[in-house]
């Protein structure tokens, strides 16, 4: 199982196992690095991160994306 990095302002936390990382109230914006990325990339640019993106983050994404009010 991978072990993730992620960086929230400028402070880096982990390693987390996958199944950790629901509490982590992970955004699109965070960083995250894992042994085999040769960078930092945003939660949002790693597909199998997605899933555990903040649902709050996730819906508000959508409202801006959307036009909703």
């Amino acid at each position: 199982m991978e072990k993730i990095y992620i960086q929230k302002d400028r402070v880096i936390t982990g390693p987390y196992a996958i199944n950790q990382l629901h509490l982590q109230r992970l955004r699109s914006s965070d960083k995250v690095w894992y042994e085999g990325l040769s960078e930092w990339k945003t939660a949002q640019q790693v597909d199998f991160l997605k899933r555990y993106i903040s649902s709050a983050q996730r819906n508000s994404f959508l409202s801006r994306f959307l036009g909703a009010r």
